[in-house]
């Protein structure tokens, strides 16, 4: 990257990719990318999946609640307070609710009060969107029903409560990032040169790894321990087989500190106008609510800087009328 700017190398590429992209750090990729290409090297590996499918699902928590089994539980726990890099706190929320008890009341709402499950996720997802998104009603309507229809099914396809909450999450796991990240590789291999591979979703590959038992998966009480002993015998001396799945405060205090001073810098370059026009936004009012600062969170500059990648590629690849 050199002296260049993260952010603002990440803006100037987009008009690149197959549409806006809200990964901040993109630009960088890019460079490297060429950079690797201009070495002779025609091909690269990417990690992309391992998390799904080497990893165990938050459902199985909900499948060890319903079994009572305990110790399936606690294994599942300390798998992530420890090597996957969450603390107890977090770690309860994400498996005794987000992954736990929350599947549970789901699946028997959607089988005892369909009618009233579906207003509730209805309600909440209308209250959730911001009010610069969507200014349309029908526009505003459409987005509401895609969100609802990426919410994993509930009930199995013959309507019953599942057996097996975690193999129903592998089975109706439903992520439009899978398509994303298909689509900039193929766009990769175009702009660089480089062909990038994703073992972890090879379909052989990812039906051998939903074969194997989760209490496999977590060998040694480990996030994605199965994988661990192999790393430290083909990679050995580098600490991968016991490395946390976090990332150091300093190197998230250093990723928001960059992140912050980019779109502050970038804001005022971006009137949204494009965005504006196309009814997509109400540009005055993401304006007023969505002002970088110093202090500001992830959850306020990641929309910001979202926002700015749409219009940029909008200006790439739309007309103005």
């Amino acid at each position: 990257m050199g002296s260049r700017e993260s952010i603002r190398m990440s803006l100037d590429a987009v008009h690149e990719l197959p549409g806006p992209s809200r990964i901040y750090w993109v630009g960088g990729y890019t460079a490297f990318y060429r950079f690797v290409a201009s070495h002779g090297i025609t091909a690269a590996l990417t990690g992309s999946g391992g998390d799904n499918w080497a990893g165990v699902s938050d459902a199985f928590a909900a499948h060890a609640i319903r079994h009572l089994r305990l110790r399936d539980l606690y294994h599942h726990f300390r798998s992530w307070t420890g090597t996957g890099g969450l603390t107890a706190r977090q770690a309860a929320q994400h498996l005794l609710w987000s992954g736990g008890l929350r599947l549970l009341l789901d699946s028997w709402s959607a089988r005892l009060t369909p009618g009233l499950k579906a207003s509730y996720h209805r309600r909440r997802a209308i209250e959730a969107l911001p009010p610069w998104l969507c200014p349309d009603p029908e526009l505003r309507e459409a987005y509401v029903e895609t969100l609802l229809a990426q919410r994993p099914d509930p009930l199995t396809p013959s309507g019953a409560v599942p057996r097996n909450f975690y193999r129903h999450a592998q089975r109706t796991t439903k992520n439009p990032y899978y398509v994303y990240e298909y689509e900039v590789g193929f766009h990769v291999e175009g702009m660089c040169g480089l062909r990038l591979l994703s073992p972890y979703h090879d379909k052989a590959v990812v039906r051998f790894l939903n074969s194997i038992p989760p209490h496999v998966l977590l060998d040694g009480q480990n996030y994605k321990g199965m994988l661990r002993p192999v790393a430290q015998k083909r990679l050995p001396m580098l600490g991968i087989e016991a490395q946390r799945k976090t990332y150091s405060p300093e190197t998230v205090t250093s990723h928001l500190d960059e992140l912050s001073h980019g779109t502050d810098e970038l804001w005022r370059e971006h009137p949204l106008t494009m965005l504006g026009e196309l009814g997509v936004i109400d540009a005055q009012v993401a304006r007023q609510q969505l002002k970088p600062s110093a202090q500001a969170r992830f959850d306020v500059l990641l929309p910001t800087y979202a926002l700015m990648s749409a219009e940029r590629w909008l200006a790439h690849h739309c007309t103005p009328r």
